[in-house]
């Protein structure tokens, strides 16, 4: 029997059409999608399918303006979570913070860090790093150099922050028998390992 190019063609279409219509397949595609969309819902829907309570203040927050959102959050924060406040931009991601320079003094000297306090000081340094990396390449530093500015870097911009804190914890250790867990996973070749 002779295979000649056509008659592969047409087999290879012929094993792929076959494996869509097979009624299994379909059965089971059907599947996951279902499952996908319940597993959405149910992580989007997580408050208020676990909390009545937390349904009927999503509901009423809905409707609420945004103004009054934003008094509600601060009405009904407990004293010792002052250091989130003010909230820091998720974006961009070195965002100029308004009154940044009072934060960080407050951070470093005046034993009331904030989470803007250390986002300030951070992104200053970032800026600096920056700044120095750019000179670095522009004068062709050597190794040794390169080093030596980088520790003067971090001297001059973490030290004092460090210092600060040192043995202590920075903002109130929470005592509510609740437990935070902290995930980071990267798009890297170890994201699978890490989940």
């Amino acid at each position: 029997m002779r295979v000649t190019k056509k008659s592969l063609e047409r087999q290879q279409r012929r094993s792929i059409s076959s494996i869509a219509r097979n009624p299994i397949f379909l059965a089971l595609s059907l599947l996951v999608g279902l499952t996908l969309t319940v597993s959405f819902f149910v992580v989007l829907q997580h408050d208020t399918l676990t909390s009545p309570s937390k349904a009927a203040a999503a509901t009423a927050d809905k409707n609420a303006a945004p103004a009054q959102q934003q008094q509600q959050r601060q009405a009904s924060a407990p004293d010792n979570l002052d250091h989130l406040q003010p909230m820091t931009p998720y974006l961009p991601p070195f965002a100029t913070l308004p009154n940044a320079q009072q934060y960080k003094q407050d951070t470093l000297y005046n034993n009331k860090p904030t989470i803007a306090g250390i986002t300030a000081i951070l992104t200053d340094f970032m800026k600096a790093l920056h700044q120095l990396n750019v000179k670095n390449s522009e004068n062709k530093a050597e190794a040794a150099e390169m080093q030596t500015s980088y520790y003067d870097l971090v001297g001059a911009h973490l030290r004092k922050f460090d210092e600060a804190y040192r043995n202590k914890s920075i903002f109130p250790i929470r005592n509510d028998n609740s437990i935070f867990i902290s995930l980071a996973a990267f798009r890297e070749h170890l994201l699978f390992p890490t989940l």
